[in-house]
């Protein structure tokens, strides 16, 4: 949670890794390997191209003491995004149906650049959503 300017622990998942590191709720997070970090969206840009399953350094500050703590990163569960990937895959194949089937269609090419709009915002909207449970689950959020 960012507050005043700073990026603070607030919720931690049961014996998730942030705890399994030692980062409680309240610590403040300074920086991720070694890059000053002050919003979530900063930690989501130093962890973007981190690797499942390797460390990744934090600097924090609990109370006036500052540590370093060693976070190991574990893949997001995208069981819950299933639904997401459903909803893309139908748009896509109506708009493809419309396109190849149905082209001289009246109004047919709306349909498709609709359809097809729908499939990458979906997509773009599973890609946000399993990097913010990456992120919740290595920063503890």
């Amino acid at each position: 949670m960012e507050r005043n300017g700073r990026l603070v622990a607030d919720r931690l998942e049961p014996n998730g890794p942030a705890e399994r590191a030692g980062i409680r709720r309240g610590d403040e997070v300074v920086s991720v390997n070694g890059r000053a970090v002050n919003s979530l969206a900063a930690v989501t840009h130093q962890l973007y191209d981190s690797v499942f399953w390797s460390k990744a350094t934090y600097s924090l500050i609990r109370g006036s003491v500052p540590l370093d703590v060693e976070v190991v990163l574990v893949p997001a569960d995208r069981s819950s995004n299933d639904w997401l990937r459903l909803i893309a895959l139908i748009y896509l194949c109506i708009g493809l149906y419309v396109l190849l089937r149905r082209w001289t269609a009246v109004g047919s090419t709306h349909f498709y650049i609709f359809c097809l709009v729908s499939f990458v915002f979906l997509l773009a909207a599973l890609r946000w959503q399993v990097q913010r449970l990456r992120l919740d689950r290595a920063v503890g959020q």
